[in-house]
């Protein structure tokens, strides 16, 4: 559809004058800005969406990772490397390495 409102405006932009010509210009122009706000829209609302579904998954992964970590004994938590601020600091620091 656009290609086809280019051509129309370049054949009557060849055998007319320029206020004949205004008309048509003006009406490709607001076409182009239209189509740009949309793209715009659309791509800023793409960007929206997929961060909170990011979020969403990185959050549930979390919560899994912590069920099965604090069901343990309580014998697991008594060792520096395996305290419960060791390992809620862990999975802070490294959210991606903990969806493999």
């Amino acid at each position: 559809p656009m290609y086809t409102l280019m051509m129309g405006l370049l054949y009557t932009a060849l055998d007319s004058t320029k206020e004949d010509f205004w008309s048509p210009l003006v009406t490709v122009c607001i076409a182009a800005l239209a189509i740009a706000c949309y793209v715009w829209i659309m791509l800023t609302l793409a960007y929206f969406f997929s961060g909170k579904a990011c979020e969403s998954v990185i959050s549930s992964v979390k919560e899994r990772i912590l069920l099965r970590v604090l069901h343990r004994n309580a014998e697991y938590f008594d060792t520096p490397e395996t305290s419960n601020a060791t390992i809620v600091n862990d999975i802070n620091q490294q959210p991606g390495a903990l969806i493999a």
